[in-house]
């Protein structure tokens, strides 16, 4: 159905997607940056693998589940039932 919003109004669940898209930058830049940390530290860049250092996986699940959770919350905020987790159950197998 076609909606019509006010100029200068974003509806709460654009901000919600918005922290999803950052989690997931986050996410990615993290997991791309540890493969990279050795000559990164030689050359002094500071990447989120190098900040998280030792626990970098553990911050990185963690963040897979805020962005699974965060997932969830949008489709709940769009009317979609607990439909959405059977969808975000089976994104999140296969990850794995």
């Amino acid at each position: 159905m076609p909606t019509c919003t006010p100029v200068g109004m974003i509806w709460p669940v654009a901000w919600v997607l918005f922290a999803a898209t950052v989690v997931w930058a986050l996410i990615y830049d993290t997991m791309y940056a540890m493969v990279d940390r050795e000559d990164d530290k030689k050359i002094g860049i500071k990447s989120t693998a190098i900040l998280f250092g030792e626990v970098d996986l553990f911050v990185i699940a963690g963040l897979q589940l805020l962005m699974l959770a965060t997932l969830v919350f949008i489709g709940l905020l769009i009317g979609m039932s607990f439909a959405i987790l059977y969808f975000v159950r089976e994104l999140s197998a296969h990850a794995r």
